[in-house]
């Protein structure tokens, strides 16, 4: 129903890539452009065209638009960081780190960014009369028929332990809380030979029954059961739509041919370890 909506929205980046390539492009045909900064407007565009039926300049120049993205990145940041208070509350009166500082400040100003939409009376009328009618009254009673709204978690986690037990030799005392590593179960050397290597002909070949739909546990990268990532068939639909759009049209490679550091850092999210160089050498295909 929203396919119109991604391909529009890629397709307009796409042209705004080669826009930038044709102006900054140097005698190799070369131009070094941040893709890092241009994946996140094309996915953070596709998604309030579908929500509000808006979007976000790409430019730097429009000062409102880098605003309310730096504020929007910043509570992100701060929402996957591992807080020092949340393992040692009796410290959070010293807020080692400043991340209490920060949250603060980077929830007021989305406060007051998103307080510029409650000035457009016509725009909220008309919001309500869409909703109107579409929506019941929420009741606990409702919880299971509301999945939709309830909160998820970004990694596997299992809820305290009621009673002691012992799963594969391991002795489980009540009242422990456990998280699965999928991290070891994605690199298992007896599902996977040298998982370590990008192979993806090997989802063609050995392990084409494997999808990441969450039924099978040897590769869950959204989760799977009840906290699976709710974005995973958006995600899905999104990364091959822009990826092969982009890739036929243009070739990458790093600034001076660098290699780049792949090691991960320890969060609820995938993030690099040493972040790399964003921009990227760009040439257009035709």
């Amino acid at each position: 129903m929203l396919k119109h909506v991604q391909e529009a929205v890629v397709k307009e980046s796409l042209q705004e890539l080669h826009q930038l390539w044709s102006k900054k492009k140097g005698n190799s045909g070369k131009a070094l452009v941040d893709m890092k900064k241009w994946f996140r407007d094309v996915n953070l565009n596709m998604m309030l065209t579908i929500i509000v039926v808006n979007k976000i300049s790409s430019s730097d120049d429009d000062a409102e638009s880098v605003r309310w993205k730096k504020a929007l990145m910043d509570f992100l940041e701060l929402n996957g960081q591992f807080i020092i208070a949340d393992a040692f509350p009796f410290l959070r009166w010293l807020d080692i780190g400043g991340e209490e500082k920060l949250m603060k400040k980077a929830a007021k100003e989305l406060e007051k960014l998103l307080k510029n939409g409650y000035k457009s009376p016509g725009a909220q009328k008309k919001l309500w009369n869409e909703i109107q009618g579409t929506w019941s009254i929420f009741k606990p009673s409702s919880r299971k028929r509301y999945g939709y709204i309830l909160p998820h978690q970004s990694y596997p986690h299992m809820n305290q332990w009621k009673i002691d037990c012992e799963v594969s030799g391991y002795h489980i005392p009540a009242g422990t809380g456990l998280f699965i590593n999928v991290y070891k179960i994605q690199r298992d050397s007896r599902v996977w030979s040298d998982p370590d290597d990008s192979r993806l002909e090997r989802f063609l070949t050995s392990h084409k029954e494997v999808n990441v739909k969450g039924q099978q546990f040897q590769l869950i990268p959204f989760s799977s059961g009840r906290r699976m990532c709710p974005a995973a068939s958006f995600a899905l639909q999104v990364v091959q739509l822009t990826l092969s759009n982009l890739l036929q049209q243009f070739e990458f490679s790093t600034p001076f041919d660098e290699s780049i550091d792949m090691s991960e850092a320890v969060g609820p999210t995938n993030l690099k370890a040493t972040l790399p160089a964003s921009s990227c050498g760009l040439i257009c295909l035709y």
